[in-house]
């Protein structure tokens, strides 16, 4: 029996870069990103802070009420664009959607071939 998991893709910034691992709420969310993503990218603080600090919520939330292993996948680099006219399709880069789509990919087919 597979746990439910949900990966949730966020932008908060420009897609330019590589997305980051913001938050994960389980030890088997966070392992499946370290095992499974080729390109792995992200911080050990983000949890603390989206706990600690009325900062939003993001649509992985209502799945973490549900009880699934998630994460939370962002860009977070340039955030300053966010919900300006600046944030828009002439941002993101092909290394940007190429690096999020390999570690996307490769995380959901490792959980899902995982004993």
């Amino acid at each position: 029996h597979r746990p439910a998991f949900a990966i949730n893709l966020e932008g908060k910034g420009k897609a330019n870069s590589k997305e980051w691992l913001v938050r994960s709420n389980s030890g088997y969310a966070t392992n499946a990103y370290a095992k499974f993503a080729p390109s792995p990218a992200g911080f050990s603080f983000g949890e603390w802070v989206f706990n600690n600090f009325n900062i939003g919520y993001t649509d992985l939330s209502v799945y973490r009420r549900l009880g699934y292993h998630g994460l939370d996948l962002a860009y977070v680099h340039d955030s300053y664009v966010y919900h300006t006219p600046d944030d828009n399709v002439d941002t993101v880069s092909a290394e940007g959607l190429q690096h999020e789509g390999s570690n996307l990919l490769s995380i959901i087919r490792g959980v899902a071939q995982e004993d």
